[in-house]
């Protein structure tokens, strides 16, 4: 019988072969993706509603986007939860992300130096992941996806 490591292992590398095939922007998206899709589920109640960080709606956490306060296209700072919130489809893509409204949640949520911090990260280069690196952090985060929704079924 294997592992728990053993069983993640065996997983990581069967999605590294998938990964191989692609290109690292690909790769990086999808891991991008499940990580933005983790954030949602995480902003979310047990009810799995959360609310838009820039217009305060409430919905269910599947209707909403992963608003990025800095671009995605920021290597930086594409995967920093700080970052990446729940955030209606209507400020999101219609409002341009609401930005201003966005930046003000952000102070109220998590104080003004961790946005500072944010906004000081955007300007720094941090080295390119590899293949393997992002097929790591997609299936963390679809691990990690099954372990909040347990969790807030059983809360």
């Amino acid at each position: 019988m294997l592992t728990n490591e053993e069983k993640f292992a065996n997983k990581v590398n069967a999605t590294y072969e998938n990964f191989l095939a692609k290109t690292i922007q690909r790769c990086k998206s999808e891991a991008l993706k499940e990580f933005q899709k983790l954030r949602r589920m995480q902003s979310a109640n047990h009810l799995g509603r959360c609310v838009c960080i820039t217009c305060k709606s409430e919905d269910h956490w599947k209707h909403f986007d992963a608003g990025h306060y800095i671009s995605r296209a920021n290597s930086s700072t594409a995967f920093l939860p700080i970052n990446v919130n729940p955030q209606c489809p209507y400020c999101n893509q219609h409002k341009n992300g609401a930005l201003a409204e966005y930046r003000e949640a952000l102070i109220e949520k998590f104080g003004y130096l961790e946005l500072m911090l944010l906004e000081t990260l955007k300007d720094t280069k941090t080295p390119t992941l590899t293949k393997f690196q992002y097929a790591k952090l997609k299936n963390i985060y679809r691990m990690q996806q099954r372990e909040t929704y347990a969790y807030q079924k059983t809360h």
